[in-house]
């Protein structure tokens, strides 16, 4: 339920002292220092609902560039991840009374666009293409891990308990996101030694 800015103050002071009887603020923060930190995350969290947005957008042309057919599926359930990602950030936004935006990500969009070039610059559907398809997706992930980390650590500091536990929850399928990515890899590698020793018709003991 969005709250209008006139109670936004009130909702504030309510969290912030939830947060204070559960021993979570320090006692040498002030309501000023709180503020600025609620501030923070709030932003910090429409920063993160672009780039899930983003990425709900973008995934499928990226699917469709892989060649090998695990990888099309560790991308298309990325896809229905960041879908999910996207409502639990709505949540979060619900929570702390504030209407879901979103504030863009320039770093996020140059990811994006490496991935796009990568696409356009080598047409082929090959091992190669993959390995560099994971690469910036892998970039994109590191970044959405950061993101999460942080916004766990700031939810914690302001008392935020609940939200902390659903960014918890997302944090931990990005990381189980980017682990598959390191096993796709280096089986595509395996992959392309194999096809480089087999004209050469020399044993590929794998």
């Amino acid at each position: 339920m969005y709250v209008l800015p006139i109670q936004k103050s009130i909702v504030m002071e309510k969290i912030r002292r939830n947060a204070a009887k559960k021993k979570i603020l320090r006692q040498e923060m002030t309501a000023q220092t709180y503020s600025k930190l609620f501030s923070f995350f709030t932003d910090e969290v429409k920063v993160i609902y672009w780039v899930e947005k983003l990425l709900v957008k973008t995934l499928p042309a990226i699917q469709k560039a892989a060649a090998n057919a695990e990888l099309q599926k560790e991308f298309a359930d990325h896809l229905k991840q960041s879908k999910i990602h996207v409502a639990r950030l709505e949540q979060v936004f619900d929570f702390i009374g504030e209407k879901a935006m979103e504030k863009k990500c320039d770093a996020m969009e140059s990811l994006i666009a490496e991935g796009k070039f990568i696409i356009e610059d080598n047409t082929q559907r090959t091992c190669a293409r993959d390995i560099e398809l994971i690469i910036a997706a892998q970039k994109a992930e590191y970044y959405e891990i950061a993101t999460y980390v942080s916004l766990v650590r700031l939810a914690h500091t302001l008392g935020l308990d609940e939200i902390a536990d659903l960014l918890q929850t997302t944090l931990a399928e990005e990381d189980q996101t980017n682990h598959n990515l390191d096993e796709i890899t280096e089986n595509e590698m395996n992959q392309m030694f194999v096809q480089e020793l087999e004209p050469a018709g020399r044993p590929a003991d794998l």
